[in-house]
């Protein structure tokens, strides 16, 4: 079985982190929190369902504000930050619970944040992938992907550049069934 660590106390290690590395520092942290069963602080956790969720989701971003007002404080300098999840949740929608059961737009769209020197802010709603996102850091500190990334980044789209992607494509691939959706504007097909 896995085991949990809090976000609480990953924070100090990420710190030292940050203090003691000179030169550039990648950190990437998986943040269980929003994840069953649900953690809203060190101590609590709540049962399975929606306002659980929320409690959990709302606490992680206090964890993430947290890190990221520490990380400017200790560095000094500007940072890249890529903030996404991994998979959505399923609440009865279309009659699934959780994650890794479909494509349903509950299971697979997820949020995705991206901050850095010089990204204006702005709100995209555009498909996009987080496929995307090994082009878009590489670009953002001047290193051309390698042809193994498949998707390119994101930044001319973000700079009204050059045009996204038109479709945004989903897959889930269990030993019980597979999946596959396409997002087209407001549309999702299935299969």
């Amino acid at each position: 079985r896995l085991s949990y660590t809090g976000g609480h106390e990953l924070l100090p290690v990420l710190r030292e982190l940050a203090g003691s590395t000179p030169g550039p520092l990648l950190l990437w942290t998986h943040f269980m929190e929003p994840h069953y069963s649900y953690h809203w602080s060190p101590t609590e956790q709540g049962p399975r369902g929606l306002e659980a969720y929320r409690r959990s989701v709302r606490y992680e971003a206090t964890l993430l504000a947290r890190l990221l007002r520490d990380l400017r404080a200790i560095r000094r300098r500007p940072a890249i930050v890529a903030v996404f999840g991994d998979h959505g949740e399923e609440f009865g929608e279309h009659g699934g619970s959780y994650h890794g059961t479909s494509v349903h737009a509950e299971q697979v769209r997820v949020a995705l944040l991206l901050a850095g020197p010089g990204l204006a802010a702005r709100r995209e709603a555009a498909p996009v992938s987080t496929a995307s996102l090994p082009a878009t850091i590489l670009d953002l500190v001047g290193i051309a992907a390698p042809e193994s990334v498949t998707l390119p980044s994101l930044l001319g789209p973000a700079a009204g550049e050059a045009q996204g992607a038109a479709c945004a494509v989903s897959e889930m691939r269990s030993p019980y069934r597979e999946a596959i959706g396409y997002t087209v504007g407001g549309w999702r097909l299935i299969r």
